[in-house]
């Protein structure tokens, strides 16, 4: 019937070598953190403005393989007081990744946004495809920051500033995801 399905093909018949080159990708691990709590961060009144944040609960280390690569997916929901920039950046251990090109004094980060009201929360996330550059014998960690960009600011993780005990005030959940794939 011009059909092979499984029962027709021998145990291990079909190879690497068989299947067409750039036919790869394969994952082979996966590491997940989930944030169902909440945080607040804040930075002081005397505080100078550009703070960032390890998120708790927010990072995944991982020993990758040498010559693989590692696919990082986070989500990250914020809220905060009115009127200031808020933000996330990705990191590789203290190696700050998936940013935007220097340009002036413009902050490099992953997400930029400007918190707009006490009872709003925001989303930001992102994926990126890092080399990371390992031997195969050192453990890597991939984190989220959350960044300030002014001082006496508190910027919340997983709900709104304001909180209310309402329908309209939510608690969410945040996430970061990394696989390692093969070349």
């Amino acid at each position: 019937d011009g059909i092979v399905d499984a029962d027709m093909l021998a145990s291990n018949a079909v190879t690497a070598g068989k299947l067409a080159s750039g036919v790869g990708g394969k994952i082979l691990q996966v590491q997940q953190a989930v944030k169902t709590d909440t945080a607040s961060y804040s930075t002081g009144s005397s505080t100078v403005s550009d703070s960032y944040f390890d998120i708790s609960g927010l990072s995944v280390t991982l020993t990758p393989s040498s010559g693989t690569k590692c696919y990082v997916s986070y989500t990250v929901n914020v809220g905060g007081e009115n009127s200031y920039d808020a933000g996330i950046a990705l990191f590789r251990g203290s190696t700050q990744i998936y940013l935007g090109d220097a340009s002036g004094s413009r902050q490099r980060l992953s997400n930029l946004y400007v918190i707009d009201g006490g009872h709003k929360t925001y989303t930001a996330s992102g994926q990126f495809l890092d080399t990371h550059g390992a031997n195969g014998s050192t453990a890597v960690t991939y984190k989220v920051q959350m960044y300030t960009g002014e001082a006496g600011r508190t910027t919340r993780v997983n709900r709104s500033h304001d909180d209310g005990d309402n329908r309209s005030s939510g608690r969410l959940a945040s996430q970061i995801t990394v696989m390692e794939v093969a070349a």
